[in-house]
């Protein structure tokens, strides 16, 4: 495998979007190691394909910041006969061609030596470039690298080679690079542990908006304002009056020919009420109106 060596001289400086700190620079992605790009062996060979040890990383792969085991393997065969190549570990991976390239720029880091597919390139780094600060910078950057990099005129989404060569990285020291990337990883570190502990809240929420509703509809919210509040119209009370209210407004020459047959209320399933409440269902309180084909008496006989 090729080795990758430290630049001998300066890197030529370039334009960038904006003022670097003193010591940094603009270089174009394409200077700052070497690339390879991919290929798929033939899939009728069974002899590239079973048993396969070599990762072959494909955009499917590429929904995590490591690259490491993939749904692909090839075998070593597949290498030597094919236009797969290997690429070292701490090579910055990048989606080329994919419909996902409208919305996003798929970067990752390699934990180990892989093979690509022919949607992929990979950006092997020069001894004083960081792979971590690399990507990091690609993934801050995907909307310049979308606007500036992608293809005209193709039918699948794709990033022109050239133009993401010519891309400028802000090139910082060697030590700077590495103190970022450290900081950074620390950083969503702390952001993962929030996101983690949001979750576990939106849970705690969850399960608190449940036992809520539950002590509301049960009488247990408002057990202390009862004792001191006395009502003097129970739910019996209140059940004859939104009936004699439907009635009024609805005559029975009107509702004969959408009354159900009212079957017997079995509540012995359901929570014991406070003194003055009853269970009563949907359809004695309202009028319930679907769509067509829709059972308007299933809901008349659901408890509330």
């Amino acid at each position: 495998m090729e080795a990758v060596t430290a630049w001998e001289e300066r890197p030529e400086a370039v334009e960038g979007p904006w003022t670097l700190p003193e010591g940094w620079c603009w270089a174009p992605l394409g200077k700052l190691g070497l690339w390879t790009g991919g290929g798929t062996p033939a899939k009728a060979n069974a002899l590239f394909w079973t048993n396969g040890t070599v990762p072959w990383v494909s955009p499917k792969d590429m929904k995590v910041k490591i690259i490491g085991e993939t749904e692909d393997k090839i075998t070593p065969e597949a290498v030597e006969g094919s236009s797969a190549k290997y690429v070292p570990k701490g090579s910055v991976l990048m989606v080329m061609r994919s419909g996902i390239l409208r919305h996003s720029f798929p970067v990752a880091i390699t934990d180990r030596i892989v093979t690509l597919n022919q949607d992929l390139r990979a950006l092997t780094p020069l001894n004083g470039i960081s792979p971590s600060y690399v990507g990091y910078y690609l993934t801050l950057a995907v909307k310049r690298v979308l606007d500036d990099c992608s293809k005209d005129g193709t039918t699948v989404n794709s990033i022109e080679v050239s133009a993401l060569e010519r891309f400028s990285v802000p090139l910082a020291p060697l030590q700077e690079q590495r103190r970022i990337v450290a900081r950074i990883d620390e950083l969503f570190a702390e952001i993962a542990e929030g996101d983690a502990a949001m979750a576990d809240a939106r849970k705690g929420l969850e399960t608190f908006r449940r036992a809520l509703l539950k002590a509301a509809v049960t009488g247990e919210l408002t057990e202390d304002w009862r004792g001191a509040n006395p009502v003097g119209e129970t739910g019996h009370d209140l059940l004859a009056r939104v009936k004699s209210d439907r009635a009024a407004h609805d005559p029975a020459n009107r509702r004969g020919s959408r009354a159900a047959v009212t079957r017997p209320l079995d509540t012995s399933a359901l929570p014991t009420l406070p003194e003055g409440w009853i269970w009563t269902t949907l359809g004695e309180i309202g009028e319930i109106v679907g769509g067509a084909g829709q059972n308007h008496d299933q809901g008349r006989q659901n408890a509330i």
